[in-house]
């Protein structure tokens, strides 16, 4: 079979159920690609000429889940894809990631800004924190801010679904991971950080989004922010796409919702990039 990139990747690709060793899914991987080169505690992948490394997702050391459940072709191959629709990162640009689970925007996007750059990420959950910790000191970078909290449209605290998966969320029934986080706006987050200016804001926050553009006002009206924020989830019965629309149309801003693989509404003053 001939070498596939990462950005190739097809559902095609299936490694099945957790059947064989560990050895034995990464030969049966190994063939299918190039990337991502399998190293002893750590995968790495190259993504649009930007070379990263990630702790696994299930722990330290590859498992039989990573390959299985291959969370690099998820993050890489769909959702980064669709955050970049319309806009290209530049050197020097400053990104806020919201909902940063383990960093597998926030990495490729310090890569891409460079030391003149910079990249704030904001998660929550306290395993994924770690795990982001550990990828940014792996991948080297010092251009990377990183907090333990939740976006909101105000500073508080709120019970969270803490189960260390990306689908942790403000929005669950009982569960035995809830623990009370820390919720800021991006407003007053940024005002503490002393940072002015904002190039991108990529969001997915698990059905948060609204309350994360209520706590924005300010950073949205007074400059031009190019958004990608995920809305495919459901609140209230209906998927947020329309309402986020809505809200980034009264701060005078271009809106559109693309991209079916993982739904995305863009936001920008002035249009967007084909």
């Amino acid at each position: 079979m001939q070498n596939k990139s990462i950005n190739q990747l097809n559902s095609e690709i299936i490694i099945g159920n957790n059947r064989g060793s560990n050895d034995y899914l990464l030969q049966k991987l190994s063939p299918l690609t190039d990337e991502p080169v399998w190293k002893p505690d750590y995968v790495e992948i190259t993504f649009r000429g930007q070379t990263m490394k990630f702790n696994s997702w299930s722990g330290k050391n590859l498992t039989a889940y990573d390959t299985e459940y291959k969370p690099w072709k998820v993050s890489f191959n769909k959702e980064n894809i669709g955050y970049l629709l319309h806009y290209d990162l530049n050197q020097g640009d400053v990104v806020v990631d919201a909902g940063g689970y383990v960093g597998t925007f926030a990495i490729y996007a310090a890569k891409v800004v460079g030391e003149k750059g910079k990249v704030i990420v904001f998660e929550p959950d306290t395993e994924n924190f770690r795990k982001l910790q550990e990828n940014i000191v792996l991948n080297g970078l010092s251009n990377v801010i990183i907090i333990n909290k939740a976006l909101w449209n105000k500073d508080t605290n709120l019970k969270f679904n803490n189960k260390h998966t990306a689908g942790a969320s403000f929005f669950f029934n009982a569960s035995p991971f809830t623990r009370e986080v820390q919720v800021v706006s991006l407003d007053n987050e940024l005002a503490r950080l002393g940072i002015a200016k904002v190039n991108f804001i990529k969001m997915d926050v698990e059905g948060s989004e609204i309350h994360v553009l209520e706590g924005a006002v300010n950073t949205l009206a007074k400059q031009n922010v190019h958004l990608a924020i995920a809305t495919y989830h459901i609140i209230d019965g209906e998927e947020t796409s329309s309402a986020i629309e809505n809200i980034l149309h009264g701060f005078g801003y271009d809106a559109i919702t693309e991209f079916t693989k993982h739904k995305t509404t863009y936001g920008s003053r002035g249009g967007f990039n084909d």
